[in-house]
């Protein structure tokens, strides 16, 4: 039998102190993965601003090609 490294009580957070860190820590990683999200959403938005007007440039400048003079 292997003993265990960490005792039974530090991992279920059993001590008042264990407890609070624990919620900390949650409160911690909830915050980091809200920003996360919010950040992938701001650059999914950027891009599909970007490729928006990107197609619309491409598409203005084939128009120009089309021997008009221009």
């Amino acid at each position: 039998m292997i003993p265990a490294l960490i005792s039974s009580s530090t991992t279920s957070g059993g001590t008042a102190a264990g407890q609070a860190g624990l919620a900390t820590a949650r409160g911690t990683l909830d915050a980091r993965q809200q920003q996360l999200e919010d950040a992938r959403a701001v650059e999914r938005a950027w891009r599909e601003f970007y490729d928006e007007h990107r197609a619309d440039f491409l598409a203005s400048c084939a128009g120009r090609k089309g021997g008009d003079g221009k």
